[in-house]
């Protein structure tokens, strides 16, 4: 490869890290800590508690549940998809030193999921209808799917 060519592949690399590296809302954090990382939020939606943050060009939307993040979602502002290297280093962010293993995937929907090995985190990968990386703990997605069901049954 020519120096220029390795130069600018390693500008490249360096402009991706910085971008991913402030974009890193985390599982476990409060929205304050959130508040006091990336300023004031640009939505909020009061039904499900969530937060939507911009940070350079990444969107994170928060949810919080029992006092801290329980899901958070990134997505590109160009809705250009993440590399392997940048869908790796969220998932790293979000793993308080658990193990993210790649999944099956039974859900036509998903282009990608992960479990930690102790069950207690989960994320998935999706394309459409633009590409984003929603993380959540494994609790939070039962007591959403346990709601949802009960809401169903007041029908």
């Amino acid at each position: 490869m020519s120096r220029i060519v390795l130069r600018r592949a390693f500008v490249l690399l360096v402009v991706v890290a910085a971008s991913l590296g402030t974009a890193s809302a985390r599982i476990g954090w409060t929205l304050e800590e959130c508040l006091r990382k990336y300023g004031q939020f640009i939505s909020q939606d009061q039904t499900e508690n969530s937060y939507l943050f911009r940070v350079g060009e990444i969107l994170i939307k928060v949810i919080v549940f029992r006092g801290t993040v329980g899901e958070i979602v990134y997505q590109k502002m160009d809705k250009s998809e993440f590399t392997d290297d940048e869908l790796g280093s969220l998932l790293v962010k979000n793993s308080d030193l658990r193990t993210f293993l790649p999944l099956e995937n039974s859900d036509a929907s998903l282009r990608r999921s992960w479990r930690t090995t102790d069950g207690t985190r989960a994320a998935g990968y999706v394309i459409r209808p633009a590409p984003a990386l929603d993380i959540f703990l494994t609790d939070f997605f039962e007591s959403q799917k346990k709601a949802s069901a009960a809401n169903l049954d007041r029908l």
